[in-house]
């Protein structure tokens, strides 16, 4: 903040893309939570008779890209 009150030749753009910079992280991993959440929460179920599976197997790894960044999920699948 110091930096863009001193600096003459920047103006509210500047400003709003460094804040926009260092908040980022903080964005992704937000995202990155609540997707996880949501994938927590639905179970794997057979994609032709629509049943829960029976065998499962955990760990399988995903990654999105997002506005904020890459997001990786961790999924169930049977």
């Amino acid at each position: 903040m110091q930096q863009f009150v001193a600096a003459s030749d920047q103006n509210l753009g500047h400003l709003e893309m460094e804040v926009q910079r260092q908040t980022q992280e903080l964005q992704r991993r937000a995202v990155e939570a609540g997707a996880q959440a949501k994938a927590d929460a639905i179970l794997p179920c057979c994609p032709v008779c629509h049943q829960p599976v029976s065998r499962l197997t955990e760990g399988h790894e995903r990654t999105f890209r997002t506005r904020f960044g890459p997001v990786t999920l961790r999924r169930t699948r049977g």
